[in-house]
């Protein structure tokens, strides 16, 4: 996958192990999913909050897809911290954490609301800003790279000028 925290977290295993390092270190990153989301449910107060370990670690989906080098452990490891950090009360880096969050999976700035509205109920509208200095920054890397102002929003609206980018196909193809 091509997406910027991807690529930055999974260069160094892939280039050490092949395909197995995306898949162990994936693997390690949904057991830190796991970890965090205890943490914070138990920062919460939940009663019985090691049992997220046990529904998330023990779920077929998420680390039948972390073998596979998917994305979504990474997405699910950034909306874990972002839980912790919200029930820690850290919101500086709850609010950074959520520009995370579109460097793994560019569809899940459709989850942007779940992380602006404590911030406005907080009155932190000063951080705000934060949840844009991920795509501000590939934004910006993506102009130095290919010169072109607009690179990032010509390659994910656009698809990138390729046909049938992910592989999708007509509805009936099957």
């Amino acid at each position: 996958w091509n997406r910027p925290l991807f690529v930055v977290l999974f260069y160094v295993p892939v280039q050490l192990s092949g395909r197995m390092g995306a898949g162990i270190a994936m693997s390690l990153l949904t057991a830190s999913s796991a970890w965090l989301l205890y943490k914070g449910l138990q920062k919460k107060g939940l009663p019985h909050a090691g049992m997220a370990v046990f529904f998330l670690l023990f779920q077929t989906f998420l680390f039948g897809i972390a073998r596979d080098a998917m994305t979504e452990p990474l997405a699910s490891f950034i909306i874990c911290l972002g839980i912790y950090f919200y029930y820690k009360e850290d919101f500086f880096w709850f609010a950074l954490v959520a520009g995370l969050l579109p460097l793994a999976r560019t569809e899940a700035v459709l989850l942007m609301p779940f992380w602006l509205i404590p911030l406005l109920q907080q009155k932190k509208y000063s951080l705000i800003p934060l949840m844009g200095a991920g795509m501000l920054a590939w934004a910006i890397a993506y102009f130095i790279y290919t010169g072109h102002p607009f690179a990032l929003l010509d390659e994910l609206l656009d698809s990138g000028k390729q046909a049938n980018r992910y592989g999708h196909v007509a509805l009936n193809h099957h």
